[in-house]
């Protein structure tokens, strides 16, 4: 082909602009496409701007131009760079103020990202200013250069790599005094141009955005000065209104970024609480716009100081700057809702502050301003008063709506609940309220209920009741509102038993009704079924007639699955012989129908399209496959079986019927998955020719679906004996159609489904039949596929694939396995490192690298050496420079990074911790300074001076800290960005951790700095049309294939979505989609997610399917475990795996039986759990205790051995710590020192461990009763240890004695005690044990007597003392004891007791000083009570 000629493009140009015919157009366009991206469009494109023949030609040549530096400039040898540079600024000399916008753009574009390329143009600023300040016509040109520069200095299609983005940001700050010096000049000399003057502000806030400035510098900067001005004038315009906000906002993000206090700080603050009245102005201007900018720069001041905020208020004074908090509810009062939306992350940021910090006097501060907040939201949330259905689905004010409902469950705890509650009844009982008044309240009322306490009895029952007795003629709204506050009470109705009788006949009137009642009804009605489950049993007819009557109502295909799956559950509650019947009519309805279908006769379905639809069926049938979960004991017969078995014809009719349909076929093998999960092994009637129809199918339409069956099938029947060898067989037979269509041209990129499951079956394979899989000749060509894949830029096929290699080389097999591994290591093992390798440095996201790192772990444990050696030899192939002449990596960072990967001997996840801990170990010095030194990577002096400035950074936990700087080196974060930016610091690992994954997921790559993960709140909030404006992510990422891509399963959600949709609303429709695809979730389970579990939407997608496969497939948690347990999701997948290997059984007991009665156990670090197991063994504690207290690890080390120190200070409590059930008295120990304290003002001497560990109603039982006494466990506990193996015989001696229960445990230990050191034996105190039940100072008394020889008390007692024994005179002062008191037995008691016989009872009268809260062991809300 001959090269391309300028007129040749010029004559292209001038068809794609000017020519009428499409087709001529269509092919101009083309060949201009194809032109740019051939090396000659760089001479051509330079011709052409000298030329300026015309508009769009120009146009077109600076667009070229600068796609070319962008995206091609390696096609440049490195002796062209300058003589590009210069004609690049001769094209910029020759600008004009006429010359158009978009050709200026261009050409900035081009030389400012040539500028950051070309390593060899040293102060490219400098030079810029030098050549075009003094000429007048280049000012805007400029101007809009020094914008760009550093805008694209985090451009992604640049890829300048951290280093030379370093050499980069030194630059800019060495110039940031001249930009600043010329940005003022301009802004001097600008003659009221607002275009020019919107240009500067622009331009300072790009130069702010990337802390170029020293900030003391620029506190009297005169554009800051500028901006304010603008922003209290009324006559401003709206453009330079907004970037006079962006400035003052980005200068507000700066300093909270950096820490910044002093001189600047204050007159920010100050001059942003002077713009009030310029916001009073705009409002009743109503000028939108500029209320919501004002809105914003409040918002942000709030956000900047909110670390200060919370953290420098005291119990008594709050910080000075919670009085910015009174500007934004002044916001969040605006008449336009939109305006209030602006500050929702500001209280959802303080709202996590204030929770973690958990100080109540510190959240009091807080709790005025909240309520506010939520006065204010409710009047927000009120609908129009001529509005006459219900919130318009898909509408801004259901989204809104919605956004208030999480901010609600964000900060409720602040005021709490039950006080919103009464709150909102208040208004609801006010005279003549309004109905959108009355459904605004029940709508907050709505979004606090499932918080509730179950006991509540003030309020609760009378908003049950006036919902019940509803008019008949009350606004739909209302209805619909209160049927939905039914559902959330459902915790509440399960306690109050008594209504739920009036509730479920009320939701079943509601269900027979239209326009939406009926869906919110059997939403509530599945709420009810799944939380009242023991009540519910006794309405199943009522339930199974709501099955029957299905199709009559009008609701809608998710509610009536979810009905289904609360039938279901309830049914699965029924005994075995009433279970099957009501399962196999449950099932019948949607058997019946699906059937039809399968048989081509679909008469009688046609009434509405879904109908004949077998999605429609299939939906439903595997809702009650997946939640009717009986509980059934080893051996016995699952009652679901016959059902399933029986049903299995349909489903096999429906394979055969529907195998060319892939979408049909997918819903098909859900439901059969749900099946065989469902009665596991019993399914074995079905597989046999399961396995054969799922072969013929696949062989003929290749649906990855049943690549997935197969893989449950795997997981089910692998162990079982006779199935292994077919199950081998179904895999082969699988192979050569899979590796058909992967063969093909992009097979692998156009076919990620099937490379996920297929290699999820190989997997499975490797964990269920190791020794039968790795004999087969099936391995080798697997590996060879994976081999190939690895290099899949697509998350769940990656992930798969690296599992497969994972299993394949765990180190941990049995010693049988270790030949062949080392076999495949020695023939694969050069070609697996290199290939991943090269895929992790040119082909995947950074986001994948961890699961790429698992492989290189379990390589190393096999062949360290031989590891060592193909990681260098890869690693010396890598280029060294890019093509701008930077060093993209230096020598030194090759070496480290070799060393990283080789002597790294855990996961990557967690590598950074270990070596944190290791550097702490060995670093003995008490000063912070030396120890984070070599963590940030910076000289110790540096580091000194910053903790100086930054003196917070001293209260943080060191290795907590240091695990935090490893891993943000581990994210190729600079330590100037972390001397920077301290503030990331003080979030905890784990939110860093998420952070990075979850920006990463959502493609930020090269934008992902510090600044970004610091940031994260902000930018998750942000639209796509912002990140893509701040070059944060590519401006041709498609948001919606770039999250699709992040799940193992096919995840579609149906949402309307453009650039300008928030990334955050994005996500959560994902999440939304993820489990309901995955764990079946319906409306109800989901709403419940994000009332309750809301944070979930800050954990990464990769994340959050970890823990749902190992918890799924390792510990074989149910789905209805894990919507019990839906806080399961936040926990770490790392700790999870390790958990069953590390800690096999807890109290003797195997972990996965511990984990079903104990989920939250699974949510404690493993190493915690390691260190309170030591501390429970050198206790000595039984294994049954262990088991009965589970909830004790919970606590970390450090606070059980604190509280054992505080137990043994107290010899109440001492004598406690020998209980079997000490573990009780270590949990509730702040409650039982308070209790102990309270009862000993009673006089009260007797307390159990039990009563002093009880819940509240039984203690306030037990000292109601006025009851003294001790019920002998206590006792006797003591006295085995006392006596050892005698003291089952010394409890029945001392229960001789009438008043034994009422002498408290101390006194006796006490005595044995003192006899010990007064030298009597154990078999002495033994032989007289009930001298324990007498009081010390008595026996003592007796005993010296005794001891002084009188002769007249020898002839009394007819005894020469001087010969008794020990044990003789512990008799005799026994017998002097209750001589005084007549041998009646009241000598136990305390002089200081007056006790006149020997009953039980005292008189109790609460001591005034004392609160009712107090009484009963619950702490007061303040410390200073006396008694």
């Amino acid at each position: 082909m001959e090269p391309p000629t300028a007129e040749a493009v010029l004559q292209g140009v001038f068809t794609l602009y000017n020519d009428p015919n499409n087709v001529e157009k269509e092919k101009a366009s083309k060949w201009l496409e194809e032109f740019q991206k051939s090396i000659h469009s760089w001479k051509i494109a330079d011709e052409l701007l000298r030329q300026k023949h015309d508009l769009n030609s120009c146009t077109f040549a600076a667009q070229t131009m600068r796609n070319k530096i962008q995206n091609s400039f390696h096609e440049l040898p490195e002796s062209a760079h300058e003589s590009l540079r210069q004609s690049l600024l001769e094209h910029l000399s020759h600008i004009t103020i006429e010359t158009k916008s978009v050709i200026v753009t261009q050409l900035s574009l081009a030389l400012a990202d040539l500028a950051l390329l070309m390593s060899s143009w040293q102060k490219p600023v400098a030079t810029l200013l030098q050549r075009f300040s003094s000429n007048a016509n280049m000012m805007y040109a400029l101007i809009e250069l020094l914008t760009l520069i550093p805008e694209e200095v985090n451009s992604r299609h640049l890829r300048l790599g951290a280093n030379r983005r370093k050499e980069i940001l030194i630059d800019l700050e060495a110039d940031s005094t001249l930009v600043s010096e010329y940005l003022t000049l301009c802004l001097v000399n600008g003659n009221e141009n607002e275009l020019l003057r919107s240009k500067i502000l622009k331009c300072f806030t790009s130069w702010v955005q990337i802390n170029a400035f020293k900030l003391p510098e620029i506190s009297d900067s005169m554009i800051i000065v500028y901006s304010f001005q603008l922003l209290s004038s009324g006559t401003t315009s709206p453009d330079l209104h907004e970037a006079a906000t962006d400035c003052l906002c980005s200068l507000l993000h700066c300093m909270e970024l950096n820490n910044s206090r002093g001189g600047l700080d204050e007159k920010l603050f100050g001059g942003i609480m002077c713009l009030e009245e310029a916001y009073n102005m705009s409002v009743a201007q109503e000028d939108l716009d500029k209320s919501m900018n004002l809105c914003r720069l409040f918002t942000v001041l709030v956000e900047s100081n909110l670390t200060r905020m919370v953290a420098l208020s005291d119990d008594e004074t709050p910080h000075y700057s919670v009085k910015s908090l009174d500007l934004v509810l002044n916001c969040v009062g605006h008449y336009d809702y939109e305006v209030a939306e602006i500050t929702f992350n500001m209280w959802y940021r303080l709202s996590e502050d204030l929770y973690h910090r958990n100080n109540y006097q510190l959240t009091a501060h807080f709790k005025p301003y909240v309520e506010r907040l939520i006065a204010a939201l409710y009047k927000h949330s009120q609908l129009d008063p001529d509005h006459d259905g219900l919130v318009e689905e898909g509408g801004s004010f259901k989204d809104f709506r919605s956004k208030v409902s999480e901010i609600i469950k964000d900060v409720i705890f602040i005021v709490s609940s039950i006080s919103c509650f009464k709150q909102m009844f208040v208004v609801l009982q006010s005279p003549n309220v309004s109905w959108e008044s009355s459904e605004a309240a029940l709508f907050i009322m709505q979004n606090v209920a499932r918080n509730i306490l179950p006991e509540e009895s003030e309020v609760v029952p009378k908003v049950v009741e006036a919902i019940l007795n509803l008019p008949e003629n009350c606004h739909i709204a209302i209805r619909y509102t209160s049927i939905c506050i039914l559902g959330e009470l459902c915790d509440w109705i399960d306690s109050n038993p008594e209504t739920l009788q009036p509730v479920l006949n009320f939701l079943l009137f509601a269900l027979q009704q239209k326009n939406g009642l009926a869906s919110a009804a059997a939403n509530s009605l599945q709420l009810i079924c799944s939380t009242c489950k023991k009540h519910m049993i006794g309405h199943i007819s009522g339930l199974m007639e709501i099955a029957r009557c299905l199709d009559s109502f009008d609701i809608q295909s998710e509610s009536a699955i979810g009905l289904l799956k609360g039938i279901s559950i309830i049914i699965g509650r029924l005994p075995p012989a009433q279970l099957t019947p009501a399962m196999q009519e449950l099932c019948s309805f949607q058997v019946e129908a699906l059937s039809r279908l399968a048989n081509g006769d679909d008469d009688g379905l046609d009434a509405k399209k879904s109908r004949s639809d077998p999605a429609f069926w299939l939906d439903r049938l595997a809702s009650i496959y997946r939640h009717v979960s009986p509980t059934v004991r080893i051996n016995e017969v699952n009652p679901c079986a016959f059902v399933i078995v029986n049903n299995w014809n349909v489903l096999s009719r429906a394979l055969e019927r529907y195998k060319n349909d892939s979408k049909i076929m997918e819903r098909i093998v859900r439901c059969i998955r749900y099946a065989i999960r469902c009665i596991g092994k019993q399914a074995m009637p079905i597989l046999e020719p399961l396995v054969k129809q799922i072969i013929t199918i696949y062989s003929g339409h290749n649906h990855s679906c049943l690549l997935y069956l197969g893989s449950i099938l795997v997981d089910e029947f692998a162990y079982e004996e006779g199935c292994t060898q077919g199950l081998l067989n179904m895999l082969q037979a699988f192979i050569e159609p899979t590796f058909g269509v992967l063969q093909m041209e992009n097979g692998l990129k156009n076919h990620p489904d099937m490379v996920d499951d297929f290699f999820r079956l190989a997997t499975r394979f490797i964990q269920r039949a190791p020794l039968q899989f790795l004999q087969s000749p099936l391995v080798t060509p697997i590996i060879q596929c994976g081999l190939l894949a690895c290099t899949l830029d697509h998350r769940e096929a990656n992930i798969s694939v690296m599992r497969f290699f994972c299993s394949l080389l765990r180190h941990d097999r049995a010693n049988d396995l270790e030949p062949i591994v080392q076999s495949i290591l020695a023939s694969h093992g050069e070609a697996l490192i290199m290939n991943l390798l090269y895929a992790s440095v040119f082909c995947l996201h950074s986001n994948m690298l961890t699961d790429v790192a698992e492989v290189f772990v379990e390589i190393k444990q096999h062949s360290p050496h031989q590891l060592e050696e193909h990681v260098k030899k890869a690693v010396d192939s890598l280029p060294k420079k890019n093509s701008g002449g930077s060093v993209t990596v230096t020598h030194e960072q090759m070496v480290q990074f070799v060393t990283n990967v080789v002597k790294a001997m855990l996961r990557l996840r967690i590598f950074y911790r270990t070596m944190c801990q290791k550097m702490v170990k060995e670093n003995n010095s008490p000063d912070a300074a030396r120890v984070y030194a070599p963590h940030i990577g910076a000289d110790y002096r540096v580091v000194h001076k910053w903790l100086l400035n930054n003196p917070a950074l001293l209260e943080l936990d060191r290795e907590e800290t240091i695990r935090k700087l490893n891993y943000l080196k581990y994210v190729y974060v600079t330590p100037d960005e972390i001397l920077e930016q301290p503030h990331v610091l003080f979030n905890h690992l784990i939110t860093l951790e998420n952070r990075t994954t979850i920006l990463r997921e959502c493609g930020l790559v090269e934008g992902l700095t510090l600044n970004a993960i610091g940031n994260y709140l902000k930018l998750i909030r942000k639209s796509i049309v912002m990140l893509k404006r701040n070059y944060l992510i590519p401006k041709d990422l498609d948001m919606y294939e770039q999250l699709k891509r992040q799940f193992e399963c096919q995840v579609e959600p149906k949402l309307l979505w453009d650039d300008s949709t928030r990334l955050q609303d994005m996500r959560i429709s994902f999440f939304n989609e993820f489990l309901a695809k995955r764990l079946d979730f319906g409306t109800d389970e989901l709403e419940k997610l994000w009332k309750s579990y809301s944070k979930i939407k800050h954990k990464s997608f990769g994340h959050t399917q970890r823990v749902v496969d190992i918890l799924q497939y390792d510990y074989k948690f149910s789905r209805d475990k894990l919507i019990a347990n839906m806080y399961l999701l936040h926990a770490d997948p790392e700790n999870l795996l390790r958990f069953p290997v590390e800690i096999p059984t807890i109290g003797g007991v195997d972990l996965k039986e511990v984990v079903v009665k104990y989920p939250k156990i699974m949510m404690v670090n493993l190493e915690s759990v390691k260190r309170v197991i030591g501390i429970l063994k050198q206790l000595d504690i039984p294994d049954g205790e262990v088991l009965k207290c589970l909830s004790i690890f919970t606590l970390s080390s450090k606070t059980i051995e604190y509280r054992l120190e505080r137990l043994m200070s107290v010899k109440e409590f001492e004598v406690l710590t020998k209980h079997p059930r000490m573990l009780k008295l270590i949990q509730y120990h702040t409650k039982a020192a308070i209790r102990l304290e309270y009862l000993q003002q009673l006089k009260v001497r007797c307390a159990s461990l039990d009563v002093l560990s009880s819940n509240s109603q039984n203690f306030e039982r037990y000292v109601r009763e006025g009851c003294d006494r001790t019920k002998g466990k206590d006792t006797g506990h003591v006295l085995r240890h006392i006596f050892k193996e005698r003291g089952d015989a010394a409890l029945q001696k001392i229960k001789r004695h009438p008043n034994w229960f009422h002498v408290p445990i101390l006194q006796m230990q006490e005595t044995v005690d003192t006899l010990l050191k007064k030298k009597f034996t154990l078999n002495d105190i033994f032989n007289n044990v009930h001298i324990l039940l007498y009081p010390l100072n008595r026996i003592e008394d007796k005993l010296t007597i005794l001891q002084s020889g009188d002769l007249k008390l020898q002839e009394e007692l007819g005894v020469e003392l001087y010969r008794a024994d020990k044990t003789q005179l512990l008799a005799l002062a026994l017998y002097l004891v209750e001589l005084e008191f007549h041998f009646t037995g009241d000598g136990v008691w305390p002089e200081q007791v007056q006790q006149s016989d020997s009953s039980s009872n005292i008189n109790v009268e609460f001591p005034s000083s004392l609160s009712g809260e107090y009484k009963f062991g619950k702490k007061p809300p303040s410390a200073n009570t006396t008694s």
